[in-house]
């Protein structure tokens, strides 16, 4: 007997971007979405959570099309499906927009950090914030307003509101501020420390903060298992 099959992944083969899918008559192929170049990866990825979101819900329509990009043209930009990523939220900072489907105020919120945390898994976080029902956050050190919500476009992060912290300031006091906060990604121990118990605190591993090597994280300039 067959296994489950696995949800489509974005990998990287010979430079490009593919994903392996089965045909509705059972046949396995793969999609490219090309190399970078004309696209940044962080558009790359924000095309495949478009591309998969149509192929789940109309998997026979989408190999009418010369390539993935062609399909996102003609099914959502055409408004011939209505996209759930552009449905769900807006990523411009303001007032909350969500689906008509869900009321969002009454879910637990969660709260994403971009450096470190985002970047290094934006296909994740894309896909976590287009289905999570509640107020997804953004919460971040960084200073250019203008770029930062560029590169969340670009990697197909759907957001109600973003927030900048100053370097001086807690990330904590943010939280506070914001409602029903029960989850937060975050790649830092001094924006983790203040975090109150309520908040579930998930820590992202990256260069900066794990050895790999060692296979020991950093911790104010000590490691720790």
């Amino acid at each position: 007997m067959a296994g489950k099959r696995k949800p489509p992944k974005l990998r990287e083969k010979q430079g490009c971007f593919v994903t392996d899918v089965y045909k509705p008559n059972g046949r396995r192929t793969t999609i490219s979405f090309g190399s970078p170049g004309h696209r940044t990866v962080g558009e790359i990825y924000a095309a495949f959570g478009q591309w998969l979101d149509l192929f789940n819900q109309h998997p026979h329509r989408m190999f009418r099309f010369k390539n993935p990009y062609e399909a996102i043209d003609n099914l959502i930009k055409g408004n011939t499906i209505p996209s759930p990523s552009t449905m769900a939220r807006c990523s411009e900072p303001g007032p909350s927009r969500p689906s008509p489907a869900r009321n969002a105020a009454k879910e637990p919120a969660i709260a994403l950090d971009i450096d470190g945390t985002i970047s290094q898994a934006p296909e994740f976080f894309a896909f976590l914030s287009r289905q999570w029902p509640g107020p997804v956050y953004v919460i971040t050190y960084r200073e250019d307003r203008k770029r930062a919500m560029a590169e969340l476009k670009a990697w197909g992060i759907c957001c109600d509101e973003l927030h900048m912290v100053g370097m001086d300031d807690s990330k904590a006091d943010c939280l506070e501020k914001l409602q029903n906060v029960r989850y937060l990604f975050e790649d830092m121990d001094e924006a983790i420390g203040d975090v109150p118990e309520s908040i579930t605190c998930f820590k992202v591993r990256n260069t900066e903060n794990f050895d790999f090597d060692e296979g020991r994280w950093h911790r104010l300039g000590t490691y720790t298992r």
